[in-house]
């Protein structure tokens, strides 16, 4: 029963099935394809929580990115991904384009994020 907390900026695209994935460090007990995922926002404010969707993990694999000045990479199952491939998971992901995926990343994480890509049902 893995459930996950989402920012504001990503919550509507959630809710609205625009955003079917998630980016994340690998938990203790790591999510499983066919997982129910609760996917929630507010979790941790004063606001209160909204389960924004209940569904199924299709896939679960994994991801590291690597955000320096010097260099950005994404490594999706062992294998360095193309400019509009990265491109096209960080709009996947909610960002309107690489150059915000990649900053999120290295302000949230630092310069090396290893964690998973986690993808549902998209209904």
């Amino acid at each position: 029963m893995p459930l996950y907390n989402f920012k504001a900026q990503f919550a509507d695209l959630v809710a609205n099935f625009k955003k079917n994935q998630t980016i994340r460090p690998v938990r203790k007990r790591p999510t499983v394809a066919g997982d129910t995922l609760y996917l929630y926002t507010g979790l941790r404010g004063k606001g209160g929580a909204r389960l924004l969707r209940e569904t199924e993990c299709t896939k679960v694999t994994p991801i590291a990115i690597l955000s320096t000045p010097a260099m950005v990479s994404v490594c999706l199952d062992n294998r360095f991904l193309s400019i509009e491939e990265i491109t096209n998971l960080a709009r996947a992901d909610g960002f309107a384009d690489a150059t915000a995926f990649f900053q999120f990343f290295a302000k949230t994480y630092g310069d090396l994020f290893e964690g998973e890509l986690i993808e549902w049902f998209p209904f």
